[in-house]
């Protein structure tokens, strides 16, 4: 489908296989938003050893059938059922109990807790397939798997052990190699080789290629030579405003990046608008917001600064930044959240220590993702260790991982006022949520936390993760 971009940072992550991909590298379509269903790659190399199925011939006519769904298929599962699972199918070798295919079959991945199944049939021209054997894989073993190469190569040329169903007796071997991902080995091969020629380049001697945050560009232009884009940036640590020369390889090239950069620097003047405004509310003890009603507020959201051109509730726009260029706003309802980095979130955080009335503090996303990371999710953990006020911290949909957990555990064995920490489709570990765990139950320095009452670890890429509860604390998982 169409892409869309988000507005942030330079990132040069994926995340994750539920909602999002993302992939964002140094300009280009890769700097752009894709949503879609992840695939799974199931290479049927070969099996050996089959059960004989033909009495006359003592061979067997095998093929192989793969199918992805909920469960474990088998073939007892009734008719009404069997639209759960996606299918494909090898060609069939005739007479053959050491069948050879080296076959690569495609699925979509619509549940991350589901299961692979492969199925080994024998094809009887007259009556329906005999099953030789099958093996069952669960998909979350195979995605855990397919996100670095050390562990990728232990599902490449695998043999598994089939049995019949019901039956403990080895029915013969076959041997696959499995992945998850969004395009096949050689679709991303080509990808990285299309784009190193396209990436463009930065002129100037030793000139490399770099990584460049949103939130410190400025004033995109084109350049005075052909296919030329000058960015005005300035460099973290720095105080002078530099000025970086790309040049793109075509026109049509050209023209998408200045829209997509231009894009990208209004969508954080926005942010830094609202950001500005939400840090002069937390800093004024004096005079606090109200709603329509006329209530004191206790939650500050920066996503519900409409008159900045934000709202998580979809709205008719009569006015607003990018309706002109989004015809999508022209007519229908829109949602427009504030996207926070951690360069926000540290300010945010400054702020918030000496507030003495804000209970509740949403700085998660939903329809589009968030940029804060460890650096950010540590500013808030230290401004939390002298806050004694707030009650709930909302930082779902972001990009905090273990490191970022780990300085929010030591909030948690310290903070005795915040009831609720939601960190909801996030890239925390089983390392990361060890160490909240941790904080909860406490050690020999520090007394377990019963404050906290809820803790959201959902979406993250901690396998299994069941809900349950630590002291008076309910961690919802992944798992009910």
């Amino acid at each position: 489908g169409e892409p869309t971009f988000d507005g942030s940072g330079w990132l040069s992550r994926r995340k994750a296989f539920g909602l999002w991909e993302r992939s964002w590298y140094m300009l280009g379509f890769e700097d752009l938003l894709f949503a879609h269903k992840p695939l799974v790659f199931i290479t049927v190399h070969q099996a050996k050893n089959l059960d004989a199925k033909d009495l006359a011939t003592g061979k067997s006519d095998p093929y192989a059938e793969c199918r992805v769904g909920p469960r474990k298929w088998s073939t007892w599962e009734p008719k009404k059922v069997q639209g759960l699972w996606e299918k494909e199918v090898t060609e069939v070798r005739q007479g053959d109990l050491n069948p050879v295919w080296e076959e690569t079959l495609t699925m979509e991945v619509s549940d991350m807790e589901g299961w692979l199944t492969v199925t080994v049939f024998d094809q009887d021209k007259w009556s329906k397939p005999d099953e030789i054997g099958s093996v069952s894989v669960p998909m979350h073993e195979v995605i855990k798997a397919s996100q670095k190469a050390h562990t990728l190569k232990h599902l490449q040329h695998k043999w598994y052990v089939i049995h019949k169903d019901g039956s403990e007796l080895a029915s013969g071997k076959i041997q696959l190699s499995l992945r998850v991902g969004h395009k096949s080995p050689e679709e991303e091969e080509e990808e990285k080789r299309h784009k190193k020629k396209r990436l463009g380049l930065l002129r100037g001697k030793n000139a490399k290629m770099g990584r460049l945050p949103f939130d410190r560009m400025d004033h995109v232009r084109e350049g005075e030579n052909e296919l030329e884009i000058l960015v005005d940036f300035l460099p973290e640590h720095e105080n002078v405003i530099r000025t970086l020369h790309l040049k793109a390889d075509d026109t049509e090239q050209q023209i998408q990046w200045l829209n997509v950069m231009n894009l990208a620097v209004s969508r954080r003047i926005m942010a830094g608008k609202a950001r500005r405004r939400l840090c002069a509310i937390l800093e004024d003890q004096q005079s606090r917001p109200r709603n329509t009603m006329g209530e004191e507020l206790a939650v500050l959201d920066p996503s519900t600064f409409v008159d900045f051109g934000f709202s998580r509730v979809p709205r008719m726009w009569l006015e607003h930044p990018f309706k002109r260029t989004d015809r999508k706003m022209q007519s229908n309802k829109v949602a427009f959240e504030m996207q926070c980095t951690d360069s926000d979130a540290e300010q945010i955080a400054k702020a918030l220590e000496n507030n003495t009335w804000c209970k509740e503090l949403r700085l998660d996303c939903f329809t589009l993702p968030g940029f804060i990371g460890n650096r950010g999710a540590t500013a808030l953990a230290r401004a939390l260790d002298k806050n004694t006020t707030l009650e709930s911290l909302n930082l779902s949909g972001n990009l905090i991982s273990d490191e970022g957990a780990d300085a929010l555990a030591k909030m948690i064995q310290q903070n005795r006022t915040l009831t609720k920490l939601n960190l909801n489709g996030n890239s925390i570990r089983k390392k990361g949520a060890v160490t909240l765990f941790g904080a909860l139950t406490g050690d020999a320095k520090n007394p377990p936390n019963i404050k906290l009452k809820e803790l959201d670890l959902q979406f993250n890429n901690v396998p299994m993760l069941e809900s349950g509860r630590i002291n008076q604390c309910h961690i919802t998982g992944d798992i009910i």
